[in-house]
C-alpha cells in the first residue's frame, strides 16, 4: 500500500498542475513540519490511484536547481523533477521518499486532465478541459 513507508508524512507541494495522460514531468518539493524544503540528491516515487492501493508506478526523481544563476536566492533553490507514465484522467496519489538523512516522506495528488482545442474559426482557438 501507498500510506505504508515508514518515516513521517509531511507535504508535498506539486511544481506544476497542468497534466495530460501519457508521459508526465512531475515536479515537487518536500516540505517538513516547519516549513524547509527537503533537498536531498534523489527521491523514490511512488503513484497510485489511491492511498490503501498499491502503486503502479515507482520511479527516482532528481533533484535539480531552479531559478536565475547568479540572482538571488529564494526560500526553495531546488526542486524534485519525476519523469512518470501516467495511463489515464484522473486524481492519482503521489508519495516520494527523499534518500538519505533521517526518513520523511511527502504525500500530495497529481490531477490528470484531457484537453481538447476546438478551432472556432481561422486564427481563434478554445481550450476545453474535462476531469
Amino acid at each position: 500500500m501507498l500510506a505504508e513507508r515508514p518515516g513521517p508524512q509531511v507535504a508535498l507541494v506539486a511544481g506544476a498542475s497542468d497534466f495530460a495522460p501519457g508521459s508526465v514531468r512531475y515536479p515537487f518539493l518536500v516540505v517538513d513540519s516547519s516549513g524547509a524544503s527537503i533537498e536531498r540528491p534523489t527521491a523514490q516515487v511512488w503513484v497510485s490511484r489511491d492511498l490503501d492501493a498499491r502503486p503502479f508506478e515507482r520511479r527516482t526523481a532528481d533533484l535539480e536547481q531552479i531559478g536565475i544563476p547568479g540572482s538571488e536566492k529564494g526560500e526553495a533553490s531546488h526542486l524534485y523533477v519525476a519523469h512518470l507514465k501516467i495511463p489515464s484522467v484522473g486524481k492519482y496519489w503521489v508519495l516520494a521518499k527523499p534518500a538519505g538523512g533521517r526518513p520523511i516522506q511527502g504525500v500530495g495528488n497529481l490531477v490528470v486532465l484531457v484537453a481538447y482545442i476546438v478551432v472556432l474559426s481561422v486564427g481563434a482557438a478554445r481550450v476545453f478541459r474535462w476531469t
